[in-house]
Protein backbone atom coordinates (compact mmCIF):
# COMPACT_ATOMS: atom_id res chain seq x y z
CA UNK A 1 0.00 0.00 0.00
CA UNK A 2 1.20 3.41 -0.81
CA UNK A 3 2.34 5.84 2.13
CA UNK A 4 0.19 8.85 1.44
CA UNK A 5 2.59 11.20 3.25
CA UNK A 6 5.02 10.75 0.41
CA UNK A 7 4.34 12.87 -2.66
CA UNK A 8 6.88 11.41 -4.95
CA UNK A 9 5.67 7.69 -4.40
CA UNK A 10 4.44 6.96 -8.24
CA UNK A 11 1.21 5.75 -9.36
CA UNK A 12 0.36 3.35 -11.86
CA UNK A 13 -2.72 2.86 -13.97
CA UNK A 14 -4.02 1.46 -16.83
CA UNK A 15 -4.91 3.50 -19.81
CA UNK A 16 -7.89 3.66 -21.41
CA UNK A 17 -8.99 3.49 -25.13
CA UNK A 18 -6.71 2.64 -27.73
CA UNK A 19 -3.63 1.92 -25.81
CA UNK A 20 -5.31 0.31 -23.47
CA UNK A 21 -2.51 -3.00 -23.14
CA UNK A 22 0.13 -0.32 -21.98
CA UNK A 23 0.84 0.37 -18.51
CA UNK A 24 1.72 3.80 -17.76
CA UNK A 25 3.68 5.89 -14.90
CA UNK A 26 1.58 8.71 -13.67
CA UNK A 27 3.68 10.57 -11.81
CA UNK A 28 2.92 12.78 -8.33
CA UNK A 29 6.43 14.57 -8.17
CA UNK A 30 5.38 17.88 -9.14
CA UNK A 31 6.49 20.31 -12.02
CA UNK A 32 8.30 18.66 -14.93
CA UNK A 33 11.53 20.44 -16.27
CA UNK A 34 9.66 22.89 -18.74
CA UNK A 35 7.70 24.10 -15.57
CA UNK A 36 10.91 24.31 -13.65
CA UNK A 37 12.90 26.75 -16.39
CA UNK A 38 9.63 28.99 -16.90
CA UNK A 39 9.45 29.83 -13.17
CA UNK A 40 13.70 29.70 -12.75
CA UNK A 41 13.95 32.15 -15.92
CA UNK A 42 10.94 33.80 -16.34
CA UNK A 43 9.61 33.73 -12.73
CA UNK A 44 6.10 32.64 -13.89
CA UNK A 45 4.11 29.31 -12.88
CA UNK A 46 3.21 27.46 -15.97
CA UNK A 47 0.06 24.89 -16.04
CA UNK A 48 0.65 21.21 -17.29
CA UNK A 49 -2.51 20.25 -19.31
CA UNK A 50 -5.25 22.83 -18.31
CA UNK A 51 -8.78 22.72 -19.08
CA UNK A 52 -10.02 26.12 -20.75
CA UNK A 53 -13.11 25.39 -22.12
CA UNK A 54 -16.28 25.23 -19.77
CA UNK A 55 -18.20 22.52 -21.89
CA UNK A 56 -15.47 20.48 -23.84
CA UNK A 57 -12.52 18.80 -22.95
CA UNK A 58 -9.85 20.29 -24.61
CA UNK A 59 -6.76 21.22 -22.55
CA UNK A 60 -3.55 22.98 -23.08
CA UNK A 61 -0.62 21.25 -22.94
CA UNK A 62 0.96 24.39 -20.70
CA UNK A 63 -0.68 27.78 -20.05
CA UNK A 64 -0.53 30.73 -17.99
CA UNK A 65 -4.14 31.03 -17.25
CA UNK A 66 -4.35 34.44 -15.78
CA UNK A 67 -2.03 36.13 -18.75
CA UNK A 68 -4.70 33.68 -21.46
CA UNK A 69 -1.31 32.09 -23.02
CA UNK A 70 -1.20 28.76 -23.96
CA UNK A 71 1.79 26.55 -25.40
CA UNK A 72 1.01 23.72 -27.45
CA UNK A 73 3.22 20.56 -28.10
CA UNK A 74 2.89 19.42 -31.51
CA UNK A 75 3.98 15.80 -31.68
CA UNK A 76 4.21 13.44 -34.81
CA UNK A 77 5.24 16.25 -37.39
CA UNK A 78 7.46 14.10 -39.38
CA UNK A 79 6.02 10.82 -38.54
CA UNK A 80 2.22 10.91 -39.57
CA UNK A 81 0.77 11.73 -35.88
CA UNK A 82 -2.52 12.80 -34.81
CA UNK A 83 -1.70 16.41 -35.03
CA UNK A 84 -0.82 16.11 -39.04
CA UNK A 85 -3.13 13.86 -40.30
CA UNK A 86 -6.82 14.85 -41.57
CA UNK A 87 -9.36 14.98 -38.34
CA UNK A 88 -6.85 15.45 -35.71
CA UNK A 89 -5.50 18.51 -37.75
CA UNK A 90 -9.19 19.87 -38.18
CA UNK A 91 -9.98 18.85 -34.68
CA UNK A 92 -6.75 21.11 -33.49
CA UNK A 93 -8.01 23.83 -35.71
CA UNK A 94 -11.72 23.97 -34.17
CA UNK A 95 -9.59 23.75 -30.58
CA UNK A 96 -6.88 26.64 -31.74
CA UNK A 97 -9.42 28.92 -33.41
CA UNK A 98 -12.61 28.61 -30.41
CA UNK A 99 -9.43 29.11 -27.88
CA UNK A 100 -8.49 32.79 -29.92
CA UNK A 101 -12.10 33.39 -30.09
CA UNK A 102 -11.86 33.26 -25.98
CA UNK A 103 -9.35 35.96 -25.97
CA UNK A 104 -6.01 33.04 -25.60
CA UNK A 105 -2.84 33.52 -27.38
CA UNK A 106 -1.92 30.05 -28.65
CA UNK A 107 1.74 28.88 -29.12
CA UNK A 108 3.04 25.89 -30.66
CA UNK A 109 6.18 23.95 -30.37
CA UNK A 110 7.72 20.73 -30.95
CA UNK A 111 8.47 18.01 -28.30
CA UNK A 112 12.17 18.79 -29.32
CA UNK A 113 12.22 22.02 -29.06
CA UNK A 114 10.13 22.02 -26.03
CA UNK A 115 13.17 22.66 -23.16
CA UNK A 116 14.92 25.00 -25.42
CA UNK A 117 15.70 28.87 -24.76
CA UNK A 118 13.49 29.88 -27.92
CA UNK A 119 10.28 28.56 -26.75
CA UNK A 120 11.36 30.31 -23.09
CA UNK A 121 11.75 33.04 -24.64
CA UNK A 122 8.79 33.09 -27.08
CA UNK A 123 6.31 32.13 -23.94
CA UNK A 124 8.42 35.51 -21.65
CA UNK A 125 7.48 37.85 -25.02
CA UNK A 126 3.96 36.61 -25.44
CA UNK A 127 3.36 37.32 -21.55
CA UNK A 128 5.29 41.02 -22.06
CA UNK A 129 3.99 41.51 -24.96
CA UNK A 130 6.92 42.10 -26.48
CA UNK A 131 6.68 40.45 -29.95
CA UNK A 132 10.05 42.16 -31.28
CA UNK A 133 12.01 40.68 -28.72
CA UNK A 134 11.64 37.26 -29.88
Amino acid sequence: MRDRGDAAQPQWRKTAGRHACKTVLKTVVGPDLFQRTCCKLIGVGVVREYRFHPVRRWRFDYAVPSAKVALEVEGGVWTGGRHTRGQGFLGDMEKYNTATLMGWKVLRTTPKELNTAATVKMLAAALNGNYCAF
